[in-house]
Order: structure tokens, then C-alpha cells, then sequence
């Protein structure tokens, strides 16, 4: 299996990475899945009646959003792996070629990541001006913005704002460099 664990701050393109890598996967006859750090949340949340089941995240009230936030915290509080180790749970059931995690956020996630022989990939966005993209829905200062700032990444990708073009290019120059490790 590869594993592709992609971080760290909010609306950096990791999602839109993992996708792209995942579409690519598939065409070639993989088994390519995502595992979301935030899904685990959600699910916990709607296994309790806080928010409505199956509600998509985008369509999460402010509200909704914000118990997710909170929960994700102080669940994390109490146990830090809490939720990276129900994302490798379903993994480790699935067993798909490819596993992407397009939100590690925190050490013992990348860690985790690197323990399974998985890589970690550092997304990020930069400002037209060439100033580092910071979420305006986020608090920047935050543990789940900061605490990665200084790991060592094996792998990163850089793409403007707006450059979709090139961050999918890539995303998929990525995956095809990673391929051998599955199929050598």
C-alpha cells in the first residue's frame, strides 16, 4: 500500500491534491481511497445527535462547524491519537492500494504517517505577492496552523493561488514519482 499523508495548514489545496492523486490512481486501476481526519470528527459528532447524519460538511452550519472544532479538541485533549488512530483503523480494514490523508495537522499525525512507511507532503498556497496564503477563517496563531511549521517534509508542493493547473500537474507528478513503492 502507499500511503500519502498531505499537511498542514487550512485551504492550502491538500484535499485538491489527494483528489487529483486519487482520480489518477483510479484510472491506472488502483484502489485509491481518502481518509479524512474531519470526517472521524463529523462521524463522532453524528453518532451523538450534534449534528444531522450524512449532512455534508459544506453545507455544516457555522454552528455545526464550530462543535466540530471543539470536539476534535477535546477529544484530542484527552488522547492526541484519538482520531488519527480511527482514520488507520479504516485503512487498515479497506486495504487499498492507495491511502491519501489530506488534513495531517499535528506531529503525532505526520509520525504516524511515517511509522506505517507512508510519506508526508507539505501543501502549500502562496498570495499573488508571493506572501504565504493564511486561511481568513482560522485563527493563524492556532495549534492545528502552527505546530507542523517546522517538520521536516519529504515532499512538498507550491502552487499560487488560482494555479490549479499547476498544483494538479503536481499532485500527479507526485504520485507518479510514489508508484514505484507500490509497484516496483
Amino acid at each position: 500500500m502507499l500511503l500519502i499523508g498531505l499537511g498542514h495548514r487550512a485551504r492550502q489545496g491538500k484535499s485538491y491534491s489527494a483528489l487529483r492523486i486519487s482520480e489518477l490512481a483510479s484510472e491506472l486501476g488502483l484502489d485509491a481511497r481518502i481518509y479524512s481526519v474531519g470526517d472521524e470528527v463529523q462521524r463522532w459528532c453524528e453518532q451523538r445527535g450534534m449534528i444531522p447524519h450524512d449532512k455534508p460538511r459544506e453545507s455544516l452550519t457555522a454552528h455545526e462547524l464550530s462543535l466540530l472544532g471543539y470536539y476534535g479538541w477535546i477529544m484530542r485533549q484527552q488522547n492526541e491519537d484519538v482520531w488519527i488512530d480511527q482514520v488507520f483503523a479504516r485503512i487498515s480494514a479497506a486495504d487499498p492500494d492507495v491511502a491519501l490523508i489530506p488534513n495531517i495537522r499535528y506531529p503525532n499525525e505526520a509520525r504516524h504517517v511515517s511509522e506505517l512507511g507512508g510519506v508526508n507532503v507539505l501543501v502549500e498556497r502562496f498570495n499573488a505577492d508571493g506572501s504565504r496564503f493564511v486561511a481568513p477563517d482560522r485563527d493563524p496563531n492556532a495549534p492545528s496552523e502552527t505546530s507542523l511549521d517546522f517538520w521536516n517534509w519529504d515532499y512538498r508542493i507550491s502552487a499560487g493561488s488560482g494555479q490549479l493547473d499547476w498544483l494538479t500537474a503536481q499532485a500527479k507528478a507526485l504520485f507518479t514519482t510514489l508508484r514505484e513503492r507500490i509497484n516496483p
